[in-house]
């Protein structure tokens, strides 16, 4: 009986070793053996020798998910395990983070810092990357603590990641406000990088210029815009755009008209341009160019129809009026901006200008009159109360007390339902119910704010309404809301939401056109994140895939299944070889099979879907003992149990040992 024993324990030894030597270990089967041979045998004396192979097979491993789940069933942990514990959660936290499972790599990184002790390289590295991890999740002063914290540390210099700490520092603290700070990490980042992405570098050159023209030291802003320009088209239409704002500062209106007609030549889809051209505008006006800035301003109105910046454009259109004493003229754009925009900030600006130009004809009666026919206007005491009430909501907004807020707010639209500020207490409230956790609440104003047209809040609206709608999986309502946004996003950030709450809303509910419509969108944008990219591209493919489009499905699924490492590679790549195989490829299929095993994906549902395929190709050779083996091996060490491989494993094997029998 001991003997038995004897040969059990040598076996089960043997077998991990063996499959350590020869690396071939898709399932952790190497981890298990060794784990399992630790638990059974603690007092044998080659326990200390599979311990080192342990280690050394956590240290190699590329199956981070599985090591971690094999170390954490070890509670007592000696100094070499403890030590590969920090490197394994350390790069446990980077696949999570490149996979855009950003929260969960914050704990896989903070797992690592347990063990900091061991690795200097490693401790620093991983409170970079929580750093960027909190920069992600807008926790700008959780990141910047972790940015302070990594450069302190000696060593940390010889890091790769330090080359772009700099960056990330100023970046954070541009978001806190802190704007000197901000350039001062920015300035040493611009001077000391080197092969950095051009994007990278452009977004730092735009932010340090952003630095200088908050501090209004515009010369020395435009310098950094230029340089944001000459790259060409990284971020060049916002660089054109604060270049022309800011010459319009220094009184250089000739200069702003310039550089503002040469970015909607230049960029005409940028979503920057309605607001190009009622600066122009602006600056026309100033140059008394009257005939030219009211076609700019009619521009706004009639091409951006949905745009927040039509009632802006016709309150211009009534002081150009206004100025040139065509008093009828300025009358009837200030009352049309008072009756379609009443509960807007234009609205009030009109009634002064309506005011002014009736006073102008000595024809106040007739201003006071118009009041008369309008709600709210014609009571001044109720218009006072009305302006009183709101303000004290928004101050108590400003000063983040939600919920007191909330009460006023409330009040407010109880009391003035039809109230001047109307539209701004209805966003505020709708923002108050939502930083609150009452959602659904939140959503029904944002949702009515973004049925008032041309409103301040619309773009924030649409944003916050088809975020709500997302996260509910409401994904239909979603998806129409992320459109209405995409057509009047001002913010290059929020363009680029839309879109992605497009492509992602139509894959959830298997609209295959509207994902690839998403997905070209994205795909020709200048400067947007690997991640995004990667995932529209292989949503197009999965979309072309169902629609039976294989071959630019596959085309598709070539780019992004050069790694599998990320989610999205892994299964490409295993759409790759499925999708050979169906052309009869079987060569080419196999060849990419052996990549997928020896490339380690820690994506353990597809690297046992490409084991699936491999039993096929045998079957389809007529190895059925291969197929067998292969079958088996899933069954004996693939983990998971409720995805339907094993269900899949029994069945096949069932069906061999069918063909056996017959």
């Amino acid at each position: 009986m001991s003997y038995d024993k004897a040969i059990q324990e040598e076996s089960l030894f043997n077998y991990a070793k063996l499959t350590y030597e020869t690396s071939y270990s898709p399932f952790g089967e190497t981890i298990a053996a060794f784990t399992e041979y630790i638990q059974l045998y603690p007092g044998s004396e080659r326990i200390q020798e599979a311990y080192d192979y342990l280690v050394a097979t956590y240290l190699q491993v590329k199956n981070y998910k599985s090591a971690l789940a094999s170390l954490d069933k070890i509670v007592n942990k000696d100094k070499k395990l403890e030590e590969a514990y920090q490197r394994v959660a350390f790069y446990r936290g980077l696949e999570l983070f490149r996979n855009v499972e950003i929260e969960a790599s914050v704990n896989m990184f903070e797992k690592s810092l347990k063990y900091e002790k061991y690795n200097r390289s490693l401790r620093a590295r991983a409170i970079f990357w929580r750093g960027e991890a909190w920069y992600r999740l807008a926790h700008y002063d959780k990141a910047r603590a972790d940015y302070e914290l990594f450069m302190g540390i000696p060593g940390s210099m010889s890091v790769e990641e330090y080359q772009m700490v700099r960056y990330s520092l100023g970046s954070a603290l541009f978001n806190l406000k802190d704007y000197s700070g901000a350039l001062n990490h920015l300035k040493i980042f611009e001077t000391s990088a080197s092969d950095v992405k051009p994007e990278v570098m452009a977004d730092a050159l735009n932010r340090i210029a952003d630095c200088y023209f908050i501090s209004m030291d515009y010369q020395t802003s435009i310098q950094y815009y230029d340089r944001v320009i000459a790259f060409g088209n990284l971020d060049a239409d916002y660089a054109m755009y604060q270049k022309g704002f800011a010459l319009g500062l220094m009184n250089d209106n000739r200069g702003k008209v310039d550089v503002l007609t040469a970015l909607t030549v230049k960029y005409p889809q940028s979503a920057i341009v309605p607001t190009a051209i009622f600066e122009r505008g602006r600056a026309y006006q100033v140059l008394e160019d009257y005939t030219k800035a009211e076609a700019d301003f009619n521009s706004v109105i009639t091409d951006y129809q949905n745009s927040a910046l039509v009632p802006r454009a016709i309150l211009q259109l009534g002081l150009l009026y206004y100025n040139l004493n065509q008093n009828e003229k300025a009358i009837a754009q200030y009352k049309k901006v008072i009756e379609n925009y009443k509960s807007s900030p234009e609205a009030r600006y009109a009634l002064t200008g309506l005011k002014n130009t009736y006073t102008e004809i000595n024809d106040v009666e007739a201003y006071f009159s118009y009041l008369k026919t309008l709600d709210g206007y014609g009571n001044v005491d109720m218009s006072q109360k009305d302006s009183l009430l709101y303000t004290s909501g928004e101050n108590l907004y400003i000063a983040a007390k939600y919920d007191r807020a909330t009460e006023v707010f409330t009040s407010y639209l109880t009391e003035f339902p039809e109230g001047s500020f109307r539209i701004n207490a209805k966003f505020y409230l709708a923002e108050c119910l939502n930083l609150s956790g009452k959602s659904e609440e939140a959503l029904k104003l944002y949702e009515e704010v973004a049925a008032e047209p041309n409103n301040q809040f619309l773009e924030q609206s649409l944003l916050a309404s088809s975020e709500i709608l997302f996260k509910q999986e409401e994904f239909e309502e979603a998806l129409e809301y992320f459109r209405k946004l995409e057509m009047i996003a001002v913010n290059d950030v929020n363009k680029l939401t839309a879109l992605k709450g497009q492509l992602q809303s139509a894959s959830f509910i298997g609209d295959a056109q509207n994902t690839i419509a998403a997905a070209d969108k994205i795909t020709v944008l200048p400067n947007i994140p690997e991640e995004l990219i990667r995932e529209a591209v292989f949503m197009r493919a999965k979309a072309n895939y169902s629609l039976s489009k294989f071959d630019d499905a596959i085309n598709d699924f070539r780019k992004v299944g050069t790694e599998v490492t990320s989610m999205e590679g892994a299964e490409s790549k295993y759409r790759i070889a499925e999708l050979l195989l169906k052309q009869n490829k079987t060569a080419e299929s196999e060849r990419v099979i052996t990549e997928y095993i020896d490339q380690k994906t820690p994506h353990q549902y597809w690297m046992a879907r490409v084991f699936l395929l491999l039993a096929d190709i045998s079957q389809q050779k007529g190895d059925l003992l291969q197929a067998r083996v292969t079958l088996q091996s899933l069954r004996d060490y693939y983990e998971i149990e409720n995805d339907g491989i094993l269900d899949e494993v029994k069945s096949r094997l069932s069906a061999l040992e069918e063909k056996k029998q017959q």
